[in-house]
């Protein structure tokens, strides 16, 4: 949540007052709005645990390495945002 909010209150035209010389509604926005797809996502895939059946655990397992290589896919493409927002303003 760290990286996209501060990659979103990057590239966000400022909105609000300013506090020490940073205008923290636009990050904090992009953090909220984060956190609820998050959460949505996550209520959505929620799954009962109580199968025991190896075909359903291989689907998670399958799963569980497409979400981790999903979220690292989207670590890096903040990481480039963060770097070619920072890079544009100077």
């Amino acid at each position: 949540m760290l990286f996209a909010s501060w990659a979103g209150g990057i590239w966000i035209t400022p909105v609000g007052p300013a506090f020490l010389g940073i205008y923290w509604l636009s990050f904090f926005v992009v953090a909220l709005i984060m956190v609820l797809i998050l959460e949505t996502y996550t209520a959505l895939h929620a799954t009962p645990s109580d199968v025991d059946n190896k075909e359903t655990k291989k689907k998670e397992e399958a799963l569980e390495v497409l979400i981790s290589t999903s979220f690292l896919i989207l670590l890096i493409l903040f990481m480039i945002i963060i770097v070619l927002g920072y890079a544009r303003r100077a």
